[in-house]
This record gives structure tokens, sequence and C-alpha cells, in this order.
């Protein structure tokens, strides 16, 4: 029988690392690289790497941000890879003028507004800052809106201040759902001067959706409910849902950013024939949103459907 040898096994050491030309700022956080450490990048890294990543799904909502040294330049350091198991990542690079020391730093208007009320589909409410904010180098200005309207109650989410994520300058207004069932709806935009997140009032969500007629009771019904920091009851309100609606929502939606930490508790008449109000979308402006359904949904003969 052949004896084992007593000696651990060996494996060949690493090369030692050949330092470069190039120095980059090396950082890992989830808070900022405000303080990051400039290092000499090893032979072959040729280009400093800044970015974001978005992360989510499987309980983890969060955004990484990473600063280093790489080979090639662009925003391509996952190779495009957007999942990876139960997670999925965005990744935004924030392009910097490397030929410049002194970034332009902008000033941007700072708050967060939640409002729970009635008819905030149809009519605009203040949105004011409480503040204003100094960013980081590479920084945008971002206002964010989330309304979610379930007929006879509505919630407005709103966001203003700094952001890593660096996209396109339009506004952007998305209706993830709409009538004849439960409406949400976004607007979301980032901007590159000191001050322009200056949006005043929901007017502009609001004047960018349809409006639409008044609905036609049908036959179903349903508890319609929205909350934050909270849970709907059992007790919810039952409303007659409008014509044209299929089924009876109950879910939540974790909503994480723009200095907002929560999850939305809904419950609602639904029209649209996927079962997911966002349509498993993961980003709202700033915020990262992760949509969760109730195990049993009800359709409109009353019969109950498990996911």
């Amino acid at each position: 029988m052949q004896t084992m040898s007593q000696h651990p096994p060996h494996w060949d050491s690493l090369p030692p690392t050949v330092p470069g030309s190039v120095r980059c700022p090396v950082c890992l956080s989830t808070e900022g690289c405000a303080s990051a450490t400039e290092l000499t990048c090893p032979a072959g890294d040729t280009h400093c790497y800044n970015g974001i990543l978005l992360i989510s799904g499987g309980g983890i909502f969060t955004s990484l941000r990473l600063q280093g040294c790489t080979s090639e330049a662009g925003c391509n350091l996952l190779n495009n890879i957007e999942k990876i198991g139960a997670l999925t990542v965005r990744e935004y690079c924030i392009h910097e003028d490397p030929a410049s020391s002194n970034q332009d730093v902008l000033t941007c208007q700072r708050g967060v507004m939640v409002k729970l009320q009635t008819n905030s589909a149809q009519t605009p409410v203040e949105w004011t800052a409480s503040g204003s904010q100094t960013c980081e180098a590479g920084e945008m200005c971002q206002e964010t809106l989330l309304l979610v309207d379930v007929g006879h109650r509505s919630l407005i989410v709103g966001s203003k201040g700094c952001s890593q994520i660096r996209t396109h300058e339009s506004p952007t207004v998305t209706v993830h759902s709409g009538p004849p069932g439960m409406l949400v709806a976004s607007y979301a935009r980032f901007c590159s001067s000191s001050g322009c997140n200056r949006a005043d009032s929901s007017s502009v969500l609001l004047d960018a959706i349809p409006r639409p007629a008044p609905p036609v009771p049908g036959d179903l019904q349903c508890p319609a409910c929205v909350e934050l920091f909270g849970s709907c009851s059992e007790n919810s309100d039952i409303v007659t849902c409008p014509k044209g609606t299929i089924r009876c929502y109950r879910g939540s939606i974790n909503l994480r950013g723009g200095g907002l930490s929560s999850s939305l508790d809904l419950q609602g008449c639904m029209a649209q024939p996927s079962r997911y109000l966002l349509n498993h979308r993961h980003n709202i402006g700033v915020f990262s949103v992760i949509e969760n359904l109730s195990t049993r949904l009800q359709d409109k003969k009353n019969s109950f459907i498990t996911e």
C-alpha cells in the first residue's frame, strides 16, 4: 500500500509584481471614495477605473464604489454580465478628464419628500428641497419621483441630491403600470450644472403621463392599500375595480437610495397581463427597487392563484 507524504503540497508562488508608470486611486466602498489612496499600478495596467456597481437581488440592495488599475479603457469591468446567480448587477462609470486635476464640483438641491394622500395622480404637489449638498468630484445632480396610486389613496416619494451615477441628462418619465388598474409612474433626471435639480412640483411627472377617462365600474372587487414604513392590514378597504382589470394585486416594493430605505406595501386592482407592477425593473432614477409578490393573487373570478 502506498504511503501518503507527510509533507504539505507545494504551489509555485506568484511572480513579484513589476510596478508600472501609472498611478491610480484605489477604493472599494459602499460609502464613497473621497479619501481613496493613490497607488502605483502594476506594469501592463495603463488606465484608471472609476465606477459603481449597483447590486440587487437575494435580499441585497447596495451600490459598490470601485476605483483601481485596469489594463484597458472603457466601462466593461464585468464583460457585459448582468446576472450573477440570483444577483442583478448594473455598471456605471464615472467619466473624468485625466488631464485635469481640478474636477468641477457641483452644488445640488437636496431633500426627501414623502406624501401619502388622495388625488396625487391628478393634483400636483409642491416639491421643495430642504437644503443643498456639495457633491464629490465627478458626481451629478439628480431628482427622482415615484408615484403609486391605488384609486382612493396615493403615495408620492421624491429625492433630490448628488448621484454617483452619470447618465443622460434628458428627463425620463415612465409609466410602469397604468389604468384601468393601479398607476405606478416615475420621473428621473440627472444633470451636470449646480442647482439644476430644481423641479418645484410633481407636475413634471403628471404633465407627461396621459390622463385616463373616468373609469367605468367592472365586476371585480379588491382590497386597495398603499403603505410606507408599514403593512396593509387584512381589513383594507375593498374597492370596485374599473372595467378591464383582471386580478387583485398584493405585493411590496423594497426601495433604497436617495436618502430612503423602506418597503412599500401594496394592494389594488391590476389590468396588465404581467403580475409584476415594475416588470422586473431594478432601478428607477436614483432608487434601487425590488418587487416581491404575495404568494396568493386573486383573479376576477375571486379564485386564488399561487405563484
